[in-house]
């Protein structure tokens, strides 16, 4: 049974032969989706994957909230890139109840910003929040991530040095941060 498949950059769309064939593979555990075309109605083709680990929709410009609200319906995701959509702070408590998520890229989310990230789970080790709309004051409400390992904050403008160094200061496990 097919456990691992990447269509990087291939032509999926909603048709019956694109996205729901998909739905079939139930046996995936990583998916890797990097495509413009997937949308919303795309991810809901995904919902009885329920063995997925890894989930990779980077480049994904079309995903709204919604996406992440079906995603949340997939309870063995220990990895999860939705990058480049236009998600909201929203989508980050509707992914709160996936228990195993450790990794978590949102990067290039733009309409991410600070009062979002008091949702995040504290049981991610990596989160990537590069060109999200992230100052210090949002760097405050991760003090809860008390796993958090790894911190992406490329391209955060609003974010500087001082705020940086109060996050290290916050989250003991906290051991690579990239800018």
């Amino acid at each position: 049974k097919l456990e691992s498949l990447s269509l990087f950059f291939c032509d999926v769309s909603d048709s019956e032969q694109g996205m729901k064939g998909l739905s079939q593979l139930t046996s995936l555990t990583e998916l890797n989706l990097d495509s413009r075309d997937i949308t919303d109605r795309s991810i809901a083709c995904l919902a009885p994957l329920l063995k997925l680990k890894v989930l990779d929709l980077f480049s994904a410009y079309r995903l709204t909230d919604l996406s992440a609200l079906i995603i949340s319906g997939l309870p063995e995701l220990t990895k999860l890139e939705l990058c480049g959509g236009r998600i909201t702070g929203r989508a980050l408590e509707y992914l709160e109840p996936l228990e195993k998520l450790r990794s978590l890229s949102v990067a290039q989310n733009t309409n991410i910003g600070d009062n979002g990230l008091t949702l995040l789970s504290a049981n991610l080790t990596d989160l990537n929040l590069s060109e999200c709309r992230i100052s210090n004051a949002g760097l405050d409400n991760l003090s809860h991530m008390i796993n958090l390992r790894s911190l992406a904050l490329v391209n955060c403008e609003r974010v500087t040095r001082t705020g940086i160094e109060q996050v290290k200061q916050d989250l003991p496990a906290l051991r690579v941060v990239r800018i």
